[in-house]
This record gives structure tokens, C-alpha cells and sequence, in this order.
């Protein structure tokens, strides 16, 4: 970030005018991870240091969403130098459905709708050199203290105790009209469709979940559901 050029700007005292409000906004502290997340951290058990050892793995193995990403895997094809992860335009994070298609295995998201025991094991079918008492552990962390972990246990109920269904929208012409006004659109899809008369002004977006054969939804970076939904032991 580059300092800005303010009257008063030093570098034991840099001032920004170009974000933070001029620095009138103030962030909360970061609570403090639960003990049980710490654990894994801070100590030196062989379970504590096979976590690290693994962390990546876990991570992706409890995460929400998936990574969507085009890797370049030319800066070191070879195998000769440390491990590179170089990507090759834009990183983004995916969202998919609520439930799995027909004859699909849950995964992501999809995997916290379900009991903590099958769950559990679906995961350890995807990543069988994981430890599972580790594993349950750390699903037990997120179910408990991740907030959109509870959302999605939410979303499950409303499921189980409602009729949902899939529905589309079909566009129709009124044969009455003249034909040379107010025609559909030439094109097979419609890109979006607003309410209202164009004068509202819309400044916030939600993220729809689908029941079931949803296309994968890019979040946002401005979301916050951004970072916490791909790294959960973070938040």
C-alpha cells in the first residue's frame, strides 16, 4: 500500500487518505482461536505436528468452497526446486448446490447438511492418509464454533420440513401485440432480470444457494463470506 502524501505523513506516523476513511476506521481485535483449534498450533505432540504437516490437506477437507484456479506448472515441471504454486490469471473461490447431483458424492458445503458421522466419512473416503480422530476433531471445532457452519445446518432443517422445488422462469409473447414491439430477446438466455422500474439502487448482493444442480456461484472478494468459507481455521 503507498503512503499518501498528507500533511503530517512520516514514517513513524504514516497518514492514508486514499482508504480507511482517513483512518477513522477502526477493526476489532481478532478474538482468540479456542483452545481446541490452538492445540494443533502451539503444541508438540505427534498429532499436533502431523496436522502441520498436513495442514493444507485438512484445510481443503473442511473448506466450503472449492479454489478456482488456473495453475502454471512451468516454473518448476522439473521437480528440482522448492514447491511452487504459480497461478495463471485470476484466483477465485466456487459455491456450489446445497445437495450433491444424483449418484454424486457431497462434498464442500454439501458435506454440512449431513449427520457429523457421515460426514466424517466421506471425507476419510476422499482423504484416506488423513488421521480420522484428527479429522473429527477438527469437524467438531468447525461445527461448533463457525458461524456459517450453523447456516448451513439451518438450511438443512428448512429442507427436511419444507417442499422445495426447482423452479424456472419462462418468458411468453402476448400474441395481441404488435409484433414489431416489445419483442423477447433473440437469445436463448437472459443474463439477469431486475426488479423494479431501474430507478432503485441496489448496493448489496446476496449469494443464492441451490437445492440441487446449481451451477458453481463465484463469491465475491468483497464477500465475507470470502476467506472463511475456503480457510476455516482461520475464522
Amino acid at each position: 500500500m503507498e503512503r499518501s502524501t498528507a500533511s503530517g505523513s512520516s514514517d513513524s506516523h504514516p497518514l492514508f487518505s486514499m482508504c480507511c476513511g482517513n483512518a477513522n476506521i477502526r477493526l476489532p481485535a481478532i478474538a482468540p482461536p479456542p483452545p481446541q483449534l490452538l492445540y494443533f498450533f502451539i503444541e508438540s505432540t505427534p498429532e499436533a505436528q502431523r496436522f502441520l504437516d498436513n495442514i493444507r490437506q485438512y484445510n481443503a477437507a473442511l473448506a466450503f468452497t472449492s479454489l478456482g484456479v488456473k495453475v502454471d506448472n512451468t516454473v518448476n515441471a522439473g521437480g528440482g526446486g522448492p514447491p511452487t504454486f504459480r497461478i495463471h490469471g485470476e484466483l477465485h473461490h466456487q459455491l456450489g448446490s446445497l445437495l450433491p447431483r444424483d449418484g454424486e458424492s457431497p462434498v464442500y458445503a454439501q458435506l454440512y447438511i449431513y449427520d457429523s458421522h457421515i460426514a466424517l466419512e466421506h471425507r476419510m473416503n476422499r482423504n484416506s492418509g488423513l488421521d480420522s480422530h484428527t479429522m473429527q476433531r477438527l469437524q467438531d471445532l468447525i461445527l461448533e464454533h463457525h458461524r456459517w457452519a450453523t447456516t448451513f445446518k439451518n438450511a438443512a432443517k428448512v429442507f427436511e420440513q419444507t417442499h422445495c422445488r426447482d423452479v424456472s422462469i419462462n418468458l411468453t409473447t402476448n400474441r395481441n401485440r404488435d409484433p414489431r414491439r416489445y419483442n423477447l430477446p433473440a437469445s436463448d438466455e437472459v443474463a439477469i432480470i431486475v426488479p423494479g422500474d431501474g430507478t432503485q439502487s441496489y448496493g448489496r448482493r446476496d449469494i443464492v444457494l441451490h437445492l440441487q444442480d446449481g451451477p458453481l456461484w463465484r463469491i465475491s472478494d468483497g464477500s465475507a463470506m470470502y476467506e472463511c468459507l475456503q480457510y476455516p481455521f482461520l475464522f
